[in-house]
């Protein structure tokens, strides 16, 4: 009679599990939407841009100088930005595995939710859905840092290059591009690897 009860409770843990998983990723979603749509709202008052002058007024010799100013410019934004896309499209991978993780797990939650009715079985379960939820808290992670983030640059305020070559004052603009740089990639690898610290509290 005991076994007979342990498989009517194993058939409903099994037939829960996906739902109850399910339900979970949805939370998750929710709040993440959340967070995300907050950020967007943040984000509409950003204005990022790139503008470059000619406004030398040395004859002929004038628009070589200004010309090779702007080709160095462009050359430091574009080793800035080579490492800005490389951690981006990092970013972008960890997400899709993220996904692809979080749907494996649900496909294979019934038989460690149906280990829920036996003593010795128990201890499957438990590291199933530890895992399960250490998944969903590293997303809802991955929002928080964008946030934090879009937050940090809206407090900042313009960070976009205005390079006037009459004062030749391009660098503070470059030295406010290397700041966004290193501020992204610290967001961009918080999101990849969040800290042991963090890892340790959903274990």
């Amino acid at each position: 009679m005991k076994l007979v009860g342990r498989l009517f409770l194993s058939k409903i843990w099994i037939d829960l599990s996906c739902k109850m998983c399910i339900f979970c990723i949805n939370t998750a979603c929710t709040l993440l939407s959340d967070i995300i749509g907050k950020s967007k709202s943040m984000l509409s008052n950003v204005d990022f841009n790139f503008v470059f002058m000619y406004s030398s007024d040395i004859p002929v010799v004038g628009y070589v100088i200004d010309f090779i100013v702007m080709i160095l410019v462009l050359i430091i934004t574009t080793i800035m930005f080579i490492p800005l896309l490389f951690f981006l499209l990092k970013v972008i991978m960890k997400l899709f595995i993220i996904n692809f993780e979080l749907a494996g797990l649900t496909a294979i939650s019934p038989p460690f939710f149906a280990c829920l009715c036996g003593e010795s079985t128990a201890r499957y379960f438990k590291n199933f859905f530890t895992t399960f939820i250490s998944v969903l808290a590293e997303l809802i992670f991955m929002g928080i840092v964008y946030a934090a983030f879009i937050n940090w640059y809206t407090s900042v305020g313009d960070l976009g290059i205005n390079a006037n070559i009459t004062d030749f004052n391009i660098l503070p603009q470059i030295g406010n591009m290397l700041t966004f740089s290193l501020v992204f990639i610290a967001a961009c690898k918080l999101m990849i690897d969040p800290p042991q610290i963090f890892k340790n509290l959903i274990k």
